[in-house]
C-alpha cells in the first residue's frame, strides 16, 4: 500500500509518466491516445494469431497454414490434400480470416466472422478507453482554481496588494480614530472579513486537492488500461510461438480515499497564514495494488481474463470517482454549517447596546478614504475573484465516455455546488462592504454637522449593511 500525495502536484510517478512531452503554454503531447491506439491494433492481431494457433495453423506474415494430415485412400492409395491458408488480419488488426487456398473445413468466411467477433469484444471491452482527460485538459483547470484560490488567502504576506492588504488598511484606519462607532466597525464587521475568505480559501485549495486526486485516477486508468492490453498481446504471443499455458498477470490499483471536512474550514488565525498547512490532512489516499493473475491456455482464456481485468480497472475508476464525489459533498456540507454559524458573513451583527454619547471630531479626509477607496477597493478585488470562479471549467477537463466513472464528466456537479457556495458567500460579502461604506458616508455627512457620536450610528451603519446585503449562498 502506498499513499499518495494529493497536494504534491506531478509528484506521483503515474502522474509524470502521463503528463506528455510539453509542447507549449498548456499544450503536451497525449502518448496515451498515440500508444493506446497502436497497442489496440497489436492486440486485436494477436488474439487471431493465438486463435488460429489453437487450431494448429500455422503463422506466417501474411497468412495460417494448415498442413493436413495424408489419408490412406483404399488400398493404400495415399490421399494428397492441400493445405489450407487463410489470411491474416493486416497489422492494424483489421481484415483477415479469408480462405485462400485449400479446403475449408466449414464455411469459407467463418474464420473472418471469428475474428471480428474477437476485434468487436476487443472493443467492447475497451469502449470510451480511447479518449480520456489528457494532462493539458486537467492543468487548465487546476491553474484556474489555483489562481481565484490565492486571492482568497487572507494573509498579506501571502497575498501582497490585494484583498487582505485592503482590509488591514480599512480596518487600521478606522481603528485609530476616537470614534467608539468607527472602532465597532473596525473590529466586528471589517474583522470577520478575513476569518471568513481563510475559510473559503481552505475550500477552494480542498477542491484543488480533489482536482490533483480526480486527474491522477484518470492517469491510473489510462496507464493501467495500456499495462493491461500489453499483458494480453504478450500472452497471445506466447501462445503463438509455444502452444503452451503461461501466467496472464495485470495490475490493478483500487484508490482509497477518506476525507475530514469537518476538521477544517474553522476560521482560525492559523488559517489566515497557512492555509495549505491547515487543510494537509483533511484528505488521504491509500494506492492499494490488487492484482488479477490467472494461467490461460488459449484465445478464450486470455479475451476473458482481459475483460474481467479492464472491468475490474473501470469498477475501481467509478469507486474513486464516488468517494471524491463524496469529499465534494462534505466541503459543501462544512461550509453549510460555516455558514450557519455566522462564520462567512458579517453581516449578522448583534444588537449594540448603548454607549457613552461622545462629542469628537473625525477625520473626514480619513473616513472618505475608507469608504470612497479602501472598502471600494475591497468590493472590486471580492467581486473580481467571484467572476473568476466562473472560469473554473470541470466539465471540459475531465469528459470522457459516459460509461466510465460516475457521469460524462466525472464529479463535476459536486464541484460546481462547491464552487457557487463560495461565490455566493464572496458575492455576499462583498454586499456587506457596499452597506458598510455606504453607511460610513452617511455617518461621515451626519458628523459634520453634529460632531457626536452615539450607539445610534453603529445602528444605522449595521442596517445600511443589512440593506444591502441580499444574496443567500446555498450549499448542495
Amino acid at each position: 500500500m502506498v499513499n499518495y500525495d494529493p497536494f504534491a502536484i506531478d509528484g506521483d510517478p503515474i502522474d509524470q509518466a502521463e503528463q506528455g512531452e510539453r509542447l507549449g503554454p498548456n499544450q503536451y503531447q497525449d502518448k496515451h491516445s498515440e500508444q493506446f491506439a497502436e497497442l489496440v491494433r497489436q492486440f486485436k492481431r494477436a488474439i487471431c494469431d493465438a486463435y488460429m494457433r489453437t487450431r494448429h495453423y500455422s503463422v506466417t506474415e501474411t497468412s495460417y497454414i494448415l498442413n493436413p494430415t495424408p489419408i490412406q485412400g483404399y488400398p493404400a492409395i495415399p490421399v494428397v490434400l492441400n493445405p489450407i491458408e487463410v489470411s491474416r488480419p493486416a497489422a492494424d488488426g483489421s481484415g483477415g480470416g479469408i480462405l485462400l487456398s485449400g479446403q475449408a473445413p466449414q464455411h469459407p468466411n467463418t474464420y473472418a466472422a471469428v475474428f471480428s467477433r474477437l476485434c468487436a469484444r476487443i472493443d467492447l471491452a475497451l469502449e470510451g478507453h480511447y479518449s480520456l482527460p489528457t494532462y493539458a485538459d486537467v492543468s487548465a483547470v487546476r491553474s484556474t482554481t489555483i489562481d481565484w484560490a490565492k486571492k482568497l488567502v487572507g494573509d498579506s504576506n501571502q497575498n501582497p496588494d490585494s484583498l487582505p492588504s485592503w482590509i488591514e488598511t480599512a480596518k487600521n484606519k478606522l481603528s485609530d480614530s476616537n470614534s467608539q462607532t468607527l472602532t465597532r466597525v473596525a473590529n466586528d464587521m471589517l474583522g470577520g472579513l478575513k476569518p471568513a475568505i481563510s475559510i473559503l480559501a481552505e475550500a477552494s485549495f480542498a477542491c484543488v486537492s480533489l482536482i490533483n486526486l480526480n486527474a491522477h485516477a484518470t492517469n491510473v486508468l489510462r496507464s493501467e488500461t495500456r499495462s493491461a492490453i500489453s499483458a494480453a498481446i504478450a500472452a497471445c504471443d506466447n501462445i503463438t510461438a509455444q502452444r503452451t499455458k503461461c501466467a496472464l498477470n495485470f495490475t490493478i490499483t483500487l484508490l482509497k480515499v477518506a476525507d475530514k471536512a469537518k476538521d477544517i474550514m474553522k476560521g482560525d488565525l492559523g488559517a489566515t497564514a497557512d492555509v495549505l498547512g491547515q487543510i494537509r490532512d483533511w484528505l488521504t489516499v491509500d494506492s492499494v495494488e490488487s492484482p488479477l493473475n490467472a494461467f490461460v491456455y488459449t484465445d478464450e482464456n486470455i479475451i476473458v481474463e482481459f475483460e474481467n481485468a479492464i472491468a475490474k480497472i473501470d469498477e475501481n475508476f467509478r469507486l474513486a470517482e464516488e468517494a471524491i464525489q463524496k469529499a465534494y459533498i462534505a466541503i459543501s456540507d462544512t461550509l453549510s454549517e460555516r455558514y450557519g454559524s455566522g462564520d462567512l458573513t458579517i453581516d449578522d451583527q448583534a444588537d449594540y447596546a448603548s454607549y457613552r454619547t461622545q462629542i469628537l471630531s473625525v477625520d473626514h479626509e480619513m473616513l472618505e478614504q475608507v469608504y470612497n477607496g479602501d472598502l471600494l477597493e475591497i468590493v472590486s478585488h471580492l467581486n473580481n475573484i467571484k467572476e473568476d470562479t466562473y472560469r473554473s471549467n470541470y466539465t471540459a477537463a475531465f469528459a470522457r465516455w459516459h460509461s466510465l466513472g460516475v457521469s460524462p464528466s466525472g464529479p463535476s456537479n459536486s464541484f460546481y455546488s462547491v464552487v457557487e457556495g463560495i461565490r455566493l458567500s464572496v458575492q455576499r460579502l462583498s454586499e456587506s462592504c457596499e452597506g458598510i461604506a455606504a453607511g460610513l458616508q452617511r455617518f461621515d455627512s451626519e458628523m459634520k454637522s453634529t460632531e457626536t457620536d452615539s450607539a445610534d450610528n453603529i445602528r444605522k451603519i449595521t442596517d445600511a449593511m443589512q440593506g444591502t446585503t441580499k444574496t443567500i449562498p446555498e450549499f448542495a
